[in-house]
């Protein structure tokens, strides 16, 4: 289960500093890179992951949630990928797996417009698997990983890798 601390999952990127993070083309791309490949590690994980999200998830934190195998929202909950709205190039994989969960038009639109949507809304999107009121988040989630774990390992292991490997067959593109 993969949850943030604090208020929110993941507000993203602090962006006191400006959009670069104060540093260098190199570095910045650098940075970008380690994010990609941290999405990656988490997508190819052999254990089935949930992402348990509460308050926001924004930019790289939506990334994060997009890359687990499930995702429970609270009913407060709310997702932006704003990257686009700040003049950066969208990374960690936005693009695929927006579009592998909400479809090509809504994902056009949450990309380009960088609108903040609530729970229901991703939940009637497929972008969650189920939206839970906020004090039953940590237990839903407890709920899906305990029906995980009734699985037989290595099917469910399998399932998951042939899964990802035919949705993602064109995620480099």
């Amino acid at each position: 289960i993969v949850r943030g601390a604090g208020k929110s999952f993941s507000a993203g990127a602090d962006l006191k500093e400006g959009v670069s993070g104060g540093g260098s083309m190199l570095g910045t791309l650098q940075r970008s890179r380690l994010g990609e490949h941290m999405i990656d590690v988490l997508g190819e994980l052999t254990p089935i992951t949930i992402a348990a999200v509460h308050g926001h998830a924004i930019g790289a934190g939506a990334c994060i949630a997009m890359a687990c195998d499930f995702r429970i929202g609270a009913e407060t909950a709310q997702v932006s990928i704003r990257e686009v709205s700040l003049g950066v190039s969208l990374s960690w994989h936005s693009i695929p797996n927006t579009v592998h969960l909400v479809g090509p038009v809504r994902a056009k639109e949450m990309i380009l417009f960088a609108g903040m949507y609530e729970a229901r809304t991703l939940l009637d999107d497929g972008f969650f698997q189920q939206v839970v009121p906020d004090a039953e988040l940590a237990g839903a989630a407890r709920a899906m990983a305990d029906k995980v774990l009734r699985q037989p390992p290595l099917p469910a292991a399998m399932t998951k890798a042939s899964v990802n490997a035919y949705v993602r067959a064109l995620d480099r593109a």
